[in-house]
């Protein structure tokens, strides 16, 4: 037998690059090693004392390892399968003495290690940097000539610093306390020469960055750039009116708004929930915004009830609320983030767009619609009341800006909005003389859906499509060290686009939130045409997201929505004030004038919503698809709300109320709340509070299971809608026993970017396409609206949402064009003889 003493040997690499990151694969040998060394040193998860391994001629090898070796190779076997990358990579290459511990330097001799690190063809460089300037001598790019440190021949690499930007971060790198300098995976040597051409390339940087600097502050801070309604730019101002605040929504219980907004934040972790929406209220005070944004939603509300809601939360963990805002006065000094100031309307009118008094459209003879050239004719045509509704876009467009500035599209939902639109918008481009771009907002999960119904129905000669938001967004805004330090400093203002950001595209489509963040670079493009889909996200007067919208500078806007009023009439004024300002007069007048007294329910005003109607009927079209569309019935199937309750949900409401009217004696604020959603949750899903219960114990669900079954036998598609993550996760679970169906369930962790995987639509679609009998679960809130499933015509409502409206928008997912079979609809209702349910209560409310 052979015996090796290991004692000293060279550290040898090879080098590849793995994903755009270079990678290092260390490689311990010695002289004489066996062939298969580092096969046998690998199958082991720890340093051996010795290593016997066979031989080719058949004898063993002896790898005896000394102790000094032994704390070398401890160290690499810490390295994922021999492997380094990235800066740690550089540095071992440059010392790696400093990581292979104490006992390496006498393990590994420096010139060996040099000598294998030139077998792997790894080298440092010097650079040469050649700078490019512009016409008026400012510094613009800049080309490194990078040259290997070795005897051999080899042509320069070249690599480009092309904008600014990249100058920047090739400076922070140079500048970093590493002993080594890495850029675009090559180690520069570093040198005093090279520290003066970094000190050069900072000056240019200073100097530019100063020029570009004013020019850009003088054009964000210029009033002339944006429309004639910003009137300033400042800290945003509180809105004070009675017909701002919300309508409470109360009954006996609570504020419908913020008990929606509970339901859905019961689902998620609470403790995060709560940090989260603890920053998001101290953000706003410092910033002094009148609006919060809840986590895990798409819901603004107010600072004071953001408040509230935090209340309630830290109630149902029966914990008292922190003091969160007690660096506010601290903070006070700091510059708060401004924002354009816009006139509001709100006490007087501050700002008018005068419309004339007839707008001509002969309604029972109107002009054929205008189509885009690029519209596929030869495979889909329009219905009746689509083409009436471009005829009726493209007439009161040929009026304005000067004596209309926008309407109202109210048509019901699922009557082909979008569609309208793109025909409508794509016909102006194609022919317009001096046509300006289009701009078209909506909630992130209907934005994808305005790409497919450009892709379905219209040609590649249709005007070019940007989507702003998400990697696009990113792509195209500037970085925050490149914002002039006045903005930042003195305005709050870190968001902007790029000057030639929208590049040849003519159609933008952004997010309601991007035009909110960045209001000081859309306010400033000259639109020709804006359109706010579901328009009900602008209807706050407060909402920075409403001011945001009413800042655009547009010749023509459309507020688009099956839903106009969902609370009160501020809702009708707040989309005018967008489309046509002023023509309702002042919020507080309008709200005299017209909504206290239409809305007196004891005695209201019919001459005055005759008044406001025909003051409005030249800028709203609505139609209803009972009026236009030859749609099939739609069937509310009655006998489900008559669920009789079981034991168990009896006992479990006895507890609920037993511990309200404890609670409550106590003092305990959150009770209501938290009593009214365990109620609700007792009659949805009792087997969350006793899991060990048997199925009967649930009536609703062996309603729901019989119901299926029928719906089985006739081969149709069903839709369950159901906010609660854990409902939708039960019932997922018992349809694939009951069914053997692996139900889709769509919530708010479904993606909206098809960048991300599959897309909500296309989760919905992969639902339509397969044939006969199918189920899917929606989220109320999440997929309520914007997404089209007509391949189903049964859609139960398993929990309720407070908004009728939304319940409406979720049913029409599936009546709407396209439906050829009767829709039914349900709403279970768990019942009893002796009290009313939370569910009876409910139902009673949304009726």
């Amino acid at each position: 037998m052979d015996l090796i003493g290991l004692v000293y040997f060279p550290l040898l690499y090879s080098y590849f690059a793995l994903e755009n990151e270079d990678v290092k694969k260390v490689q311990p040998e010695f002289d004489e090693a066996p062939s298969n060394w580092l096969k046998t040193f690998d199958q082991y998860n720890n340093v051996q004392d010795q290593y016997s391994i066979s031989l080719a001629d058949g004898g063993i090898a002896h790898v005896v390892i000394e102790p000094q070796v032994k704390q070398v190779l401890n160290e690499i076997k810490k390295m994922p399968n021999r492997r380094i990358s990235g800066e740690r990579a550089q540095a071992f290459l440059h010392n790696p003495f400093a990581q292979l511990g104490d006992d390496a330097i006498d393990v590994i001799s420096p010139e060996s290690f040099e000598e294998s690190k030139q077998q792997a063809e790894i080298y440092t460089y010097t650079v040469q940097i050649e700078k490019n300037y512009d016409e008026l001598n400012h510094y613009i790019s800049a080309k490194l000539e990078l040259q290997e440190n070795s005897e051999r021949e080899k042509n320069p690499i070249i690599l480009e610093l092309y904008n600014l930007d990249q100058t920047y971060h090739f400076i922070q790198a140079y500048e970093k306390k590493s002993p080594i300098f890495v850029w675009a995976g090559y180690e520069i040597d570093r040198c005093s020469y090279l520290d003066d051409q970094i000190e050069e390339l900072k000056s240019d940087l200073n100097q530019i960055q100063k020029y570009q600097d004013e020019i850009q502050a003088q054009k964000v801070l210029d009033l002339s750039n944006y429309s004639g309604r910003v009137i300033g730019i400042g800290e945003a101002e509180k809105l004070n009116s009675e017909f701002i605040k919300r309508d409470s929504g109360e009954s006996e219980w609570l504020p419908q708004h913020l008990m929606d907004l509970e339901q859905q934040l019961q689902d998620e972790d609470l403790d995060e929930t709560i940090e989260l929406l603890e920053q998001r209220i101290q953000q706003a005070e410092q910033n002094s915004q009148d609006e919060v944004e809840i986590p895990y939603t798409d819901k603004e509300v107010s600072l004071d009830d953001a408040k509230k809601l935090l209340d309630r939360l830290y109630a149902s963990k029966k914990e008292e609320p922190k003091e969160i805002l007690e660096e506010s006065n601290a903070n006070s000094q700091k510059k708060k983030k401004d924002t354009l100031l816009i006139a509001n309307n709100i006490d007087e009118a501050e700002f008018t767009k005068q419309r004339v008094n007839r707008l001509l459209f002969d309604e029972n003879n109107p002009p054929s619609a205008r189509l885009p050239a690029s519209f596929r004719n030869q495979e889909f045509s329009l219905k009746q009341h689509q083409e009436y509704g471009i005829a009726w876009l493209q007439n009161l467009h040929q009026y304005a800006p000067e004596q209309v500035s926008g309407c109202l599209l109210a048509d019901d939902m699922g009557l082909g909005k979008t569609l309208q639109l793109l025909c409508f918008i794509g016909e102006y481009l194609e022919n317009a003389k001096n046509k300006k771009p289009v701009l078209i907002v909506a909630p992130v999960s209907l934005l994808e859906n305005w790409e497919a119904e450009a892709n379905r129905f219209f040609s590649g000669k249709f005007a070019k499509i940007l989507s702003l938001y998400g990697d696009n967004l990113k792509d195209r805004k500037i970085p925050k060290h490149f914002i002039s330090a006045q903005l930042r400093e003195n305005h709050g203002i870190t968001h902007l686009l790029e000057d030639d950001w929208r590049g040849d595209a003519d159609i933008i489509l952004t997010t309601y939130e991007t035009m909110r963040d960045l209001e000081f670079s859309l306010a400033r493009e000259d639109w020709s045409i804006m359109i706010c889909d579901e328009a009900q996200k602008i209807k706050v007067p407060t909402a920075m997201v409403t001011k945001a919208a009413k800042a655009q500078k547009a010749d023509f806007k459309i507020a688009c929505t099956g839903t106009p009023v969902e609370n009160s009439l501020t809702d009708l004024w707040c989309l005018f004030d967008f489309i046509q300002e002023n023509l309702l007069g002042p919020l507080n007048e309008f709200g005299k004038n017209y909504r206290k007294p239409i809305e007196n329910t004891e005695n209201n005003d019919e001459v005055a919503l005759l008044k406001l109607r025909e003051l409005i009927a030249p800028q709203v079209l609505r139609r209803m698809k009972n009026d236009v569309a030859d749609l099939p019935a739609k069937i509310e199937v009655d006998h489900c709300k008559n669920i009789e309750i079981s034991l168990l949900q009896r006992q479990l409401y006895i507890d609920v109320v037993n511990r309200f009217k404890k609670l409550s004696a106590e003092g305990n604020q959150g009770a209501m709340l938290t009593s009214l959603h365990s109620m609700r949750m007792i009659c949805a899903h009792p087997l969350q509070f006793q899991p060990s219960a048997n199925l009967n114990d649930s009536p609703k669900v062996s309603w729901l299971i019989k119901t299926l079954e029928s719906i089985k036998q006739k081969n149709e598609k069903v839709i369950i809608f159901t906010e609660f993550r854990d409902i939708q996760v039960f019932l997922k679970r018992i349809l694939l026993e009951r069914f053997g169906l692996n139900v889709t369930t769509v919530n708010g962790d479904s993606n909206t970017s098809s960048k991300k995987g599959l897309t909500r639509q296309n989760l919905i679609d992969k639902f339509q396409e397969k044939s006969g009998f199918n189920i899917i679960i929606l989220s109320t809130t999440a997929v309520g609206f914007g997404v089209n499933i007509q391949r189903a015509n049964h859609v139960i409502h398993y929990t309720r949402s407070w908004n009728p409206a939304k319940e409406d928008q979720a049913t029409d997912r599936a009546y709407r064009i396209g439906q050829d079979k009767e829709v039914f609809v349900y709403y279970p209702t768990v019942v009893a003889e002796d009290f009313f349910t939370f569910e009876v209560k409910l139902d009673k409310l949304l009726s």
